[in-house]
């Protein structure tokens, strides 16, 4: 087969498939109908690390996962996946689109994860995406904190404060160590907030006053409404793997919303 056809292949994905109804159901009453493309998009799918357009594999991959086909959506990701760590594993200096691409990639991977109830895979998408910005002399960056921030996030969801607790200390003396590089104070407010939440959860009052009390100066001056829904998280017994509502606040980002939006995080938050 010809990576010529492979490529038209894939590009015909995002125009031509249509569901019908049998296909729509198929997991959920355990058919193995599948639609009659697939055959060739699973040989496709096996050229994955010499594609040079893995946007198919993308389209494909929200197909699948806006109609619940989560098995398929995900078989689709882990292709998609291929692609950028092979271009990645080629760069001696990781290039911006690439860094972008491989994010995106683990972020689709995590929406299913989640939509699946498999936290512990939407950990590992993260691990991977911090390995690479280490592996990558990025260990103390913008992205680097936000992911270990996330990784906080997500251990939290899983009922792991002990877990979520180390990767917010990092997160916390990441973004301390880049102080203004940050525009958006926000985003080192919503650190502070999970670490206090992580305390809590342990039972250190003091620590979790202290880290509450630091993102309330982070706010107060310029989002005054999520200052005191912070407030309001003082005094509230964290319930295990939940993440409290914060106003204007959003304590994680990564593999949410869940459908149908590409977009992995707001533009300029990483």
């Amino acid at each position: 087969m010809k990576l010529r056809d492979v490529a038209a292949d894939l590009e015909c994905i995002r125009w031509s498939w249509e569901v019908t109804r049998e296909e729509a159901s198929f997991e959920r009453t355990g058919s193995a109908r599948r639609p009659a493309v697939t055959p060739r998009i699973e040989q496709s799918a096996d050229c994955a690390p010499m594609f040079e357009n893995p946007a198919a594999f993308r389209h494909a991959n929200l197909f699948y996962a806006e109609r619940g086909h989560y098995g398929l959506a995900r078989w689709m990701g882990i292709h998609e996946l291929a692609v950028w760590r092979a271009r990645a594993d080629n760069e001696p200096v990781l290039q911006e689109r690439t860094l972008v691409g491989y994010r995106d990639a683990l972020g689709s991977l995590a929406r299913i994860d989640r939509a699946t109830g498999c936290l512990h895979e939407v950990a590992d998408c993260l691990d991977e995406l911090l390995e690479l910005l280490i592996r990558h002399g990025r260990a103390v960056d913008a992205r680097s904190a936000w992911t270990l921030r996330e990784l906080g996030a997500v251990m939290l969801e899983a009922g792991r404060p002990e877990a979520a607790l180390d990767h917010l200390v990092r997160a916390d003396a990441c973004y301390g160590q880049l102080g203004k590089a940050i525009p958006d104070v926000r985003q080192h407010a919503v650190c502070l907030v999970l670490l206090g939440l992580a305390y809590r959860s342990l039972g250190r009052r003091a620590q979790a006053d202290k880290s509450f009390n630091r993102a309330l100066a982070a706010l107060l001056p310029i989002v005054p409404e999520s200052a005191a829904a912070v407030r309001g998280l003082v005094d509230v017994i964290p319930v295990p793997g939940e993440l409290p509502a914060v106003d204007g606040l959003a304590l994680a980002e990564f593999g949410l919303p869940a459908w149908p939006l590409p977009d992995l995080v707001p533009a300029g938050t990483v």
